[in-house]
């Protein structure tokens, strides 16, 4: 599965740019972008497991993927399109996979 780049890095830089400061503190309102969330309960919370976040800021060919801890201002984020999240995605699954044991 693959996506044609509508823009360069440099491109999706200067769009990011747009929403983000360089510490990933908000420069305007996300409200209305596509936004996934990994799931947050009480024992990610209690025990300060690593939250995900994936944001289309221009559909699939700009994508921020997030991650911080809970309360945690200072995320780790990352420009990325659909091709990039579904390599993450395989890799995942094949690491799951692994750990799994089928019966």
């Amino acid at each position: 599965m693959t996506t044609e780049d509508k823009y360069s890095l440099k491109e999706k830089q200067k769009i990011y740019d747009e929403y983000f400061e360089s510490d990933n503190i908000l420069k305007q309102s996300l409200d209305g972008l596509p936004r996934y969330n990994s799931k947050v309960d009480d024992y990610i919370i209690k025990n300060n497991k690593l939250i995900f976040e994936l944001l289309e800021l221009r559909g699939p060919d700009l994508i921020r993927l997030a991650i911080a801890r809970h309360c945690d201002c200072t995320c780790r984020s990352f420009i990325c399109d659909f091709q990039d999240i579904f390599n993450l995605y395989w890799m995942l699954n094949e690491y799951v996979n692994s750990k799994i044991k089928l019966d």
